[in-house]
């Protein structure tokens, strides 16, 4: 769920805005911005299905002639309505690019939750290049006990079905939980800024690790840092991989609004990939403003 909405400083001299103004007064203004506040809460994507124009109203706090409102903004080409008669807010998925794409955003930060919480089946997804999870999908996958072989993104239940017997052989056991050594016979290795050894699986781990946070710099800490890691298993590879892709996403914005990213050493240091995630935040919004002559919405 979005808990913002973007509104550029010019606003108060737009033209459709100065339209409304002119046909309703300031109240019909506010109504638009508390209309706007209400589809971000609950319709992110713009689109009022199921919305009659008296829901629209009572979500704007309009309290003047019924219909007005709705007819306005229809006039003013803020609203639109097609020949199903299912309203929308117009042009939103631009001007409203971070609202709109709130539901993605859940939905990658749930499957991040995911690896979190069900190693197994996120790299099982992952194979398969999925990289977001709906709410249903994340619960039927966590909840519902599945029958050997049966493919994750299944929609189909089996509650009511017994499980089908283990294949014999028994399988291996889960190498996702095994910890990867520090060292190897190759003689390949790095020397860490504390002169420690960094080789085999380790090493590999940490070069897939400096590849993808791309800051390069103070290798050698890191290094150590990564090698102080006590208990390094696929499963937690990928969470911190998946962690480190995010920081690297995330970091110009971070630099743009004046504060100054953590090196690698810091961010392992301080186990940065167990933050919690949020799913909107101010401070990642990088799509466009409105400026006088744009469209509002």
């Amino acid at each position: 769920m979005a808990t913002d909405i973007r509104v550029d400083t010019t606003f108060k001299n737009n033209r459709k805005k100065r339209k409304l103004f002119s046909r309703l007064g300031s109240d019909g203004v506010l109504c638009l911005i508390y209309l706007w506040l209400s589809v971000a809460e609950n319709k992110p994507e713009g689109v009022l299905f199921g919305y009659s124009s008296e829901d629209i109203e009572l979500d704007s706090d309009w309290d003047g002639e019924p219909g007005l409102f709705v007819k306005t903004l229809l006039e003013c080409n803020l609203l639109d309505c097609d020949e199903n008669n299912t309203y929308s807010l117009h042009n939103w998925s631009t001007r409203q690019q971070w609202v709109y794409k709130s539901y993605d955003r859940s939905d990658k930060a749930r499957f991040s939750i995911l690896a979190k919480k069900y190693p197994s089946i996120y790299l099982e997804l992952k194979e398969k290049g999925i990289n977001a999870i709906s709410k249903d999908e994340y619960a039927r996958l966590t909840t519902v006990k599945r029958t050997v072989n049966e493919p994750l993104t299944d929609t189909t239940t089996k509650n009511n079905e017994p499980l089908t017997p283990s294949p014999s052989p028994s399988p291996s056991p889960n190498t996702n939980k095994k910890e990867i050594p520090d060292s190897d016979e190759s003689g390949i290795f790095y020397s860490t800024k504390k002169n420690r050894k960094l080789s085999g699986k380790r090493l590999e781990t940490f070069n897939q690790f400096w590849e993808i946070f791309n800051l390069k710099k103070g290798k050698a800490d890191a290094a150590d840092s990564w090698l102080d890691i006590p208990t390094l298993t696929d499963a937690l590879v990928c969470d911190i991989l998946e962690a480190a892709k995010t920081e690297a996403q995330n970091r110009q914005l971070l630099i743009d609004g004046g504060s100054s990213p953590k090196w690698a050493q810091g961010w392992l240091t301080s186990r940065r990939w167990e933050d919690e995630i949020t799913e909107d935040h101010p401070e990642q919004q990088q799509y466009p403003t409105y400026t006088g002559d744009q469209e509002l919405c």
